[in-house]
Parts: structure tokens; sequence; C-alpha cells
């Protein structure tokens, strides 16, 4: 083992947190953290209780879709530090550091054993942006290191090795339920190797499903998963075609890997990819424009075209190399090949079909399958102008670390809106004379909170005449006029105060001229339609929070308007 390549994974790792230990908690942290509350409260009863996530209070049971293995172990050093950023930051660098790890292993055994591969995982900003205390870098980082595991067993028939890269994928499927994938992942590895009664050793993925799943029975009366799957409706309403342009857009603009593939392209005289790849770039064009009617811009077409492109070049090349295994099971490198081409496969096509939208964290998994194809392809014998290649590769590294850090930059600048206003209001508007309210949720709520502003209620707890009311401009503000049982119940007079002269207005503008999360063309953490995990030179504010003092209008027939049941957004 190269000991200076170790020392510079751990570096790394340090590169890409620390700068960010002190974000403000973001997204969907807030329900993370809430549920580690409730742990210290009861540790055998995770959701105990309720929560107010979209405007009401709801069984926490019912508002969150993944368990709680990341929850459980963030609960300790919340306990000890009262829920600093700094302490939990640091805590789940160790989630880094196990895919880091593990990416330094698989580039060893199924590539030359470059660094490249680790370093274009390590700074995409889907891995620095998502380091939040969400559970998918957790997830991630645990699943990584499953599969190196599993695969340093296989190759050594160690059972040591298989039973604790099962467990890892076990912990995993506690962190989300997606890193179920995963068990026919690990399956399809000694089934390629023709070490069939290995397989067995997958066992402890479904005895840890297992236990948490009668521990639902007992404590609950009825098992969390099986609720998600069989009483959960998808209420996002999007199809399929917009999660296939979502994760388009999302592989290119995560991953500036391209420019080389085309290259050794052209260098190769790669006849079949270089003519075939000008079909899949009108064909995305047609795809993209089809479906959004026209109304993708230009900087839409050219992450979901691209990122077309740079997915149809990768899945076809480990195809084309795995299919020897069809007629020649002893070709070690074919079945590599079609394990990795399997293994990327997975996340896409769960994250097209069974998740309600496409965001960035929901193709993490597809990162370490798809560079190592791809470098598969770079190495590959023989290698045009290596010394160019290489210096191809640190240009394109430099320029998506570089990215990566403006981007995280953005979402540390957006997230600390709320942390910064809540502390400024909590001195300004706070008073005996009334109650100071907010709505919305996300990391705003998890600071509201601390500040004691009270939350509204929907159906049953308003602020009253002469209250104070916060109310954040881009923080799903449709989501907060709640009535029983979920059902969207508006009252008047709060649509009515929106649209009177707030007592103030704090606008956020940015440093810089990029926005990753606004719902105006910006979606780091849900990108739909046509938005973009990032926007360039978007002349619109990070955010703007209002002031309100509640005065209601009287009326004997107040306005009503169609009840509309919110999506889950966790």
């Amino acid at each position: 083992m190269n000991k200076r390549q170790v020392l510079i994974a751990i570096l790394v790792v340090f590169a890409i947190a620390v700068p960010f230990l002190n974000k403000p908690y973001h997204i969907d942290d807030t329900v993370v953290l809430i549920v580690s509350q409730k742990i210290l409260d009861n540790p055998f009863d995770p959701f105990q209780g309720v929560i107010n996530w979209f405007g009401y209070n709801a069984p926490v049971w019912e508002i969150t879709t993944n368990p709680p293995f990341l929850s459980y172990y963030l609960a300790p050093f919340a306990a000890v530090s009262d829920f600093s950023e700094i302490a939990l930051h640091a805590a789940m660098m160790l989630f880094l550091f196990l895919l880091a790890g593990a990416m330094f292993f698989l580039s060893r055994r199924f590539t030359k054993g470059s660094l490249f591969p680790l370093l274009f995982v390590m700074f995409s900003p889907a891995i620095m942006i998502s380091g939040n205390v969400m559970r998918d870098v957790p997830a991630t980082g645990l699943a990584a290191a499953a599969v190196a595991l599993f695969i340093y067993g296989t190759d050594r028939e160690d059972r040591r090795y298989l039973f604790l890269g099962a467990v890892f994928a076990g912990l995993a499927t506690l962190t989300k339920y997606s890193s179920i994938i995963f068990l026919p992942v690990l399956l399809l590895y000694p089934f390629f190797k023709q070490k069939y009664r290995l397989m067995i050793w997958i066992w402890p993925i479904p005895v840890i499903m297992g236990l948490w799943c009668l521990h639902n029975q007992l404590m609950y009366g009825q098992i969390h998963i099986v609720d998600l799957t069989l009483n959960r409706r998808d209420e996002s309403g999007l199809s399929w075609q917009d999660k296939v342009c979502g994760a388009f857009v999302i592989f290119s603009s995560m991953i500036y890997l391209l420019p080389a593939l085309l290259r050794d392209l052209y260098k190769r005289r790669d006849m079949f990819l270089i003519e075939s790849k000008y079909f899949i770039a009108l064909a995305a064009w047609w795809f993209v424009q089809s479906y959004f009617k026209g109304k993708a811009d230009g900087e839409y077409l050219f992450w979901a075209i691209t990122g077309a492109v740079f997915l149809f070049i990768i899945l076809i090349d480990g195809l084309r190399r795995g299919i020897a295994y069809v007629t020649n099971r002893r070709d070690e490198e074919a079945a590599d090949s079609l394990f990795l081409f399997a293994w990327l496969c997975a996340p896409i096509i769960f994250s097209i079909v069974l998740v309600p939208f496409q965001a960035v964290r929901h193709q993490l998994n597809s990162l370490l399958p798809l560079m190592l194809l791809a470098f598969r392809y770079l190495e590959r014998e023989p290698r045009p102008a290596i010394h160019a290649q290489k210096i191809w590769l640190v240009v394109l590294i430099v320029i998506q670390a570089a990215m990566a850090y403006v981007l995280h930059f953005a979402d540390y600048e957006y997230a600390k809106t709320y942390r910064d206003f809540a502390q400024d209001a909590k001195q300004k508007w706070v008073s005996e004379d009334h109650d100071t309210w907010y709505v919305s949720h996300w990391g705003w709520q998890f600071y509201a909170d601390r500040a004691g502003f009270k939350q509204v209620n929907g159906g049953e707890v308003y602020p009253q005449e002469g209250d104070i009311l916060f109310w954040p401009k881009f923080n799903l503000p449709m989501y907060v006029f709640i009535g029983r049982d979920g059902i969207l119940e508006p009252r008047a007079e709060f649509l009515e105060l929106e649209k009177h002269t707030p007592l103030e207005e704090i606008v956020y503008p940015g440093t810089i001229p990029i926005r990753v999360m606004n719902f105006r063309g910006a979606c780091f953490y849900a990108t739909v339609h046509n938005n973009l995990p990032y926007r360039f030179f978007q002349d619109i504010e990070l955010e703007t929070m209002r002031v309100y003092r509640v005065e209601f209008e009287k009326s004997d027939d107040p306005a009503s308007t169609e009840a509309v049941e919110p999506p889950n957004q966790e």
C-alpha cells in the first residue's frame, strides 16, 4: 500500500470538510436532529411524538421517510455539544473517511491505482455540498465501504471481510432505505466470479433489517418500510421523463470528466462511440425540448445533453467490455466491467423508478462505479499520449474542485441567512407584549425553534392580533397553511397578510452570482422540472425574510381554496 497516497486521501477529507465545519444546519438536517433529540429522550422510541414539518403537527413516523441510524450516531455528539454545528459536522467526517478509503481501495482494484478517481469523487459538488447532517453522504460512505470489504473478502475468500461488508451494507440500509439496492449489488460480485457459495454471506443485511422491522412491529404495531411502500402515495406528480432529465443534468454538472473522455475517443479513433455520441446528443436535445415544450433554456440544454453523452459513453463501454463474460466466464476483466455496469445501473434505475423526485443526493451512490468505469476506459491500452492525458485530468479536477468550493460557499451563504436572521430577530422582535411566530421549515426551523419563536400550526394554533410573524420568501411558504389531516386549508387572513407591506424586509443578496436553491431555476436539493442543481448569473437574492404585524381583516365569509395534500419533501 502506498502510504503517500493514503496520506493524500486523508488530507482530501480534511480539505473538503474542515472549511465548512461551522455550516448552519440546512434543508432536512432539522428532521435528523429532531429524531436525535427524541432518541436522547427515549433511546428505544426514535419516532415518538409529533413534528411540525409542513405547517401542521403529524407523527414523526409519518413525516420521516428513512430509518434512524444516523440520528442514533449523532445523538451522543449532540448531547455533549448542545447540537453544535462544528461538533456534528466533525462527527460526519467519519463517513467521508469511509468513502475515501473505499474509493482508494476500489481504484487500486479496478483501475491502475491512480488517485484521479478518488479526487473526482471527493471533490465533486455532489459530495461536498451534500455533506450536511443529512443521511445521504453517510449512507453512501457506509455502502461504499460495504462494497470494498465484500469484494476484498470475495477475492480472498475471507469470511471475516464478507461478514463485515454485509454489516456495513445493513447499516447503510438503516441510514437510508434506498441502500437496500446494495443487497443485489453485493450478490453480483461473487456470482460473476463464480464463487457461488460466498453469496450466502449477504445474510447480515436481511438480519439487520429484520431486527429493525421487529422493533417497529413491537413498538408501533406496524413496519415503517412497509407503511412507506404500501400506504404512502407519491404526491410529487413527477413523471419518469422529468427524473431522467434531472439525472442527465446532475451527472454532467457534478463531474467534469467528459472533455477527457472525448479527447480519448478521438485519439483512439473509437468510431462507434464517436459517431453514436452525435445521435445521443441529438436524441437528448429532442427529448428535453419535447418534454419541456421548448421551455428549457440554453444552460439547461447544455448540462442535459452533455450529461446524456457522458452517461452513454460510460455505460456502453462498460457493457461492451463486459459482454465477453457471456461467452468466457473466466474473463476476469469482463466480469469486473459487467459488475461495475450493474452497480452503476442499480442506483440510477432506482432513483428514476422509485424515488419521488430527482436530486443530486439521490445519485451519490452512482459516483463510484461511474468513475471506475470512466477510468477503466481512460487507462485502456494503448493509452494515447499519457503525459498529455494527465495534464487534461489535472486541469479538469482543478476546475471541478474550484467550482465545488464556490458552490459550497454559495450553499453555506444561503443556509447562513436563517441562522443570522434568527439571532438578529430574537434581539429585535421578541417582547413580552406579543408572541413571535414563524412559518416554513428546513434549517430555518431549527434556528427559529432555538430562538424561542412559535411555529404556526395549521388548524390548531395561529398568531393573534398584534403578534409578530416571520415569513421566508423562498422556503416553501405554500405548505404552512395546513388544516387537520394534512389538508391544505389556507385562512383568508393569512393569505391577505402576505399582500400587506411588511414591517421589515431583510434581503440577503449573496456575494457570488451563483444560486443553488431558490426554485427559480436552481434546486440542488430537488432537481425537478427545468431546474438545475445550480445556476450562473442569477440576479435573485439568496433569501428575503419578511416581518409582519398580524392584523386580521374581519370577514363573515373567509376565502377558501381547493384542498390539496402537500408532498413529503424530506
